[in-house]
């Protein structure tokens, strides 16, 4: 996944990506860049009233 993920935040997004777990991004923010990355479920749960 390409974007930026603050320093407290990468620890738990690697562990997930090394374990192989599916992940989904959305950018939901471009000034200032913003990316949600979540699993599949989670985000359509997030888009299920959009």
């Amino acid at each position: 996944m390409i974007g930026y993920y603050n320093k407290g935040m990468t620890p738990g997004l690697a562990k997930l990506l090394d374990a192989g777990e599916p992940m989904e991004a959305t950018v939901i923010s471009t000034d200032p860049a913003k990316v949600l990355a979540a699993r599949s479920e989670v985000l359509a749960h997030l888009r299920r009233r959009l």
